[in-house]
């Protein structure tokens, strides 16, 4: 109740009824529980964006890599190759002729990101292997099961590699073409 002392009004017993603060605190809630929501779509979308990241930067290392005939354990003539194991791990791979297999970097990705598809004239499986010519940095397409025909021969001129976020489904799709150009879609 507002008492007036020395011509000034004053409030006894003032603060925030029961009702007000339940609001307010209401609101703050759902405004967290909104951002939370978004964070957690942000964070899933960064995955695939870094896991795309890391897929591009394996491809152009493999190709530098072959272009400038860099050696990987000693030797002439290395040959560097990628090599998809799984829908989930991939390996820059060099060979020197004549000589055994050296994994230089494996990339895994990230949690729920997954490779969905790789495609040349049809559906290809695991492993397959991208190998990319001493000098020219050329592309190759192999595919060591028995659908050779999927990834290699002239009909073949590029290969699409699909990944998808298994949360989301968003996906990045990579078509590589036999001359070595990248489309990041």
């Amino acid at each position: 109740m507002p008492k007036i002392v020395n011509g000034w009004w004053l409030v006894v017993g003032g603060g925030f009824t029961l009702i007000e603060l339940l609001v307010l605190l209401s609101i703050i809630a759902g405004l967290a529980l909104f951002g939370f929501a978004n964070y957690r779509s942000l964070k899933e979308s960064q995955n695939l964006k870094n896991s795309s990241s890391d897929i591009q930067s394996l491809i152009r290392q493999a190709e530098f890599n072959a272009a400038s005939r860099l050696n990987c354990s000693g030797g002439a003539g290395p040959n560097w190759f990628i090599y998809l194991t799984d829908a989930t791990h991939l390996d820059l791979r060099c060979q020197v002729t004549g000589g055994p297999v050296v994994i230089v970097k494996t990339v895994v990705l990230s949690n729920n990101i997954l490779i969905n598809s790789i495609a040349g004239t049809c559906q290809a499986t695991f492993p397959v292997k991208i190998s990319f010519a001493p000098l020219t940095g050329a592309v190759t397409f192999a595919d060591p099961n028995d659908t050779p025909a999927c990834l290699s021969g002239a009909a073949v001129t590029n290969v699409t590699i699909t990944v998808v976020n298994n949360n989301t489904s968003e996906t990045k799709i990579f078509k590589l073409s036999q001359g070595g150009a990248l489309d990041v879609q």
